[in-house]
């Protein structure tokens, strides 16, 4: 057999070296595809999850202002006044419509869709309760529109912001869940550099 002749310095230095530099590409590389998965999930939070729960927020203004527009056309007989009222109505539905569509098209989780639906139902039921408080005030059935107002349209007003907030809610734990997984990653991620240090270190020849 032959005897293996034991490395000189020079040599266990290059080879400890070059295990050094293959863990650093090595750990790199790993970082780069984390730093990746993060700026996704960061993408995901802004412009996903947030952006939902600021368009829900919206949404919930626009049905308490709508609300108001309704009760102040039934109550100020002045015709100029109750026109900017309709105009307003109108002005919101059609933002409205709007952002329920932009709701529509990103939200993907069946949860979600099934809250969407939930507020799309209520929607249409006050919004029906609206136009017909309108349509009495306007025909001069005083006392049927605030009969309607103060019953069906405040329960159906209830039902809407309930469900708006519901899906609101269901939002923001997505958030939370996607910034938590993104914290665990960012010290999963310390974590293997550290231990990628101590073992090019541990793997320095000793002289």
């Amino acid at each position: 057999m032959f005897n293996r002749k034991p490395l000189g310095l020079s040599a266990r230095l290059a080879l400890g070296f070059g295990l050094v530099v293959a863990l650093c590409a090595l750990a790199s590389a790993i970082g780069v595809w984390q730093l990746r998965d993060q700026a996704a999930r960061l993408e995901l939070l802004a412009h996903n999850r947030l952006e939902k729960i600021e368009q829900l927020a919206e949404l919930k203004a626009n049905f308490a202002e709508g609300g108001r527009a309704t009760r102040d056309f039934l109550f100020d007989p002045d015709g100029p006044s109750r026109q900017a009222e309709l105009e307003a109505i109108k002005g919101l539905r059609t933002r409205n419509d709007a952002l329920v569509q932009q709701l529509d098209q990103s939200m993907r989780l069946p949860r979600s869709r099934e809250l969407l639906q939930a507020l799309t139902e209520a929607r249409k039921a006050y919004g029906g309760d609206s136009a017909r408080i309108v349509e009495l005030a306007a025909g001069s059935r005083v006392v049927e529109a605030r009969f309607l107002l103060y019953g069906d349209f405040r329960r159906s007003q209830k039902a809407l912001f309930e469900a708006v907030d519901a899906l609101s809610q269901y939002q923001q734990s997505l958030a939370v869940q996607t910034a938590t997984e993104g914290q665990s990653r960012a010290a999963d991620r310390k974590s293997t550099r550290l231990n990628s240090s101590h073992v090019a270190l541990s793997r320095m020849p000793s002289s």
